[in-house]
């Protein structure tokens, strides 16, 4: 009776395994054909944009990205994991990543065949976007922000306080994959905001986010063209104090029966 129940649970047990295992094989095989990732991050580093998603899906040339920071950067595992991102929703992003210390040769090749400008050795921690002749250089300010409080406490390195890595490398497959920048006038003459003033009242940091976006920002007095060009994508007239004379109305005018566009923001 016992070597009966011993035979059994035996069975059991080797039934168990073997059903566990397929189950393991199971799960692999639908895994590897039903791929999916999500971040449940607190701060979801790698999340992706929905503006970023339809830069993406609409990238129609290849575009490869060449990645020089070391494994043992601070930024490193963030870049990886954000460019992982983009690489899984388009098959047109290719990336290489070289550690200068490791590959040296590959290293000068490539800074060589980019034609960095590298004056010391924290110069190459950049990541460049490449499509055709076309090129946009990141570096360490355009994708953090450091709080460089520790160092002064006695800290070897400022800790980062904010990743901008989506923005950047967006704006960059934006940069590199354009045929033409979006040109955008903005008026003067009538006490508009300035692009250049950094008060809050200014509008500089709206020129840095557009200039991100590859856009070409001008200041511009109406009253010194006879005509706004077809390749002006927006007017925006930023708080004006003063009137528009009838002249500047009907330059306006005709531009948008021509289908222009015109951002009017009025205080």
């Amino acid at each position: 009776m016992k070597r009966t129940r011993l035979i059994l649970s035996s069975a059991n047990f080797l039934v168990t395994v073997i059903l566990l295992g397929v189950l393991f094989i199971m799960v692999n095989f639908i895994a590897s054909r039903r791929y999916a990732r999500r971040d449940f991050s607190r701060q979801q580093m790698t999340a992706l944009s929905e503006q970023t998603l339809r830069t993406l899906e609409s990238l129609t040339d290849p575009v490869s990205v060449v990645v020089f920071y070391p494994p043992t950067t601070r930024l490193y595992e963030l870049i990886h994991d954000l460019l992982d991102e983009y690489m899984r929703h388009s098959p047109k992003v290719k990336v290489e990543y070289v550690d200068p210390p490791q590959d040296p040769a590959r290293a000068r090749q490539l800074v060589k065949e980019l034609e960095l400008e590298i004056k010391a050795a924290e110069d190459l921690n950049r990541v460049v976007f490449r499509a055709g002749s076309r090129r946009k250089y990141l570096t360490d300010a355009e994708l953090a922000e450091y709080d460089y409080s520790a160092m002064q406490l006695g800290g070897r390195e400022p800790r980062v306080t904010a990743f901008k890595g989506e923005d950047a490398f967006t704006s960059a497959l934006i940069g590199v994959t354009r045929t033409a920048a979006p040109k955008v006038w903005c008026t003067s003459g009538h006490g508009e905001k300035s692009l250049e003033d950094g008060e809050p009242t200014g509008l500089s940091e709206v020129k840095q986010a557009l200039s991100r976006q590859d856009m070409t920002l001008e200041t511009v007095t109406l009253l010194e063209r006879a005509e706004i060009p077809a390749d002006v994508k927006l007017v925006v007239i930023a708080g004006p104090e003063r009137r528009f004379t009838e002249q500047e109305i009907g330059i306006l005018q005709t531009y948008l029966e021509r289908g222009g566009k015109v951002l009017a923001l009025i205080d």
